[in-house]
C-alpha cells in the first residue's frame, strides 16, 4: 500500500528535521537546485496534504494547492504538520483522479 510506504519516507523526514537547525533547514544547496531543504519539505508536505484532502471526494489538484511559507521556514511548523499527515495518510486504496498543469484529470490508483 502506498500509504505504508508514505508513512515510512515522513518517518524518515522528520528524523532527518530533528538533526538540524534552522541555519541548516534554511540554507540553499547547490546540489537542491539552491533550494533549501525546508523548500523541498515543504514541497512533500504540501503535495501529501493534497493526496489526504483529495481521497474523500476521490480528486486531486495539485495545482492550486494551498502554499504555506511557514513550512519553508520554520522546521517546527513542518514537523508538526509531518505528524499530522502521519495520522491522517493511512488510507485504504482506491482510484483518485489527479490534476495538474501537466496532468490532465488522469485516473491513478493508490497502490
Amino acid at each position: 500500500m502506498i500509504f505504508i510506504q508514505l508513512s515510512q519516507q515522513l518517518l524518515s523526514l522528520s528524523e532527518l528535521l530533528s538533526k538540524l537547525d534552522d541555519r541548516a533547514y534554511n540554507r540553499s544547496i547547490k546540489h537542491l537546485g539552491n533550494a533549501s531543504i525546508g523548500g523541498h519539505t515543504r514541497h512533500i508536505v504540501e503535495l501529501l496534504q493534497c493526496a489526504v484532502l483529495g481521497y474523500v471526494n476521490g480528486f486531486v489538484d495539485y495545482e492550486n494547492r494551498e502554499r504555506n511559507i511557514e513550512l519553508e521556514c520554520n522546521i517546527d511548523a513542518a514537523q508538526h504538520q509531518i505528524q499530522l499527515l502521519l495520522s491522517e495518510i493511512k488510507k485504504e486504496d482506491r482510484s483518485l483522479k489527479i490534476t495538474n498543469s501537466k496532468v490532465n484529470s488522469e485516473e491513478i490508483t493508490t497502490t
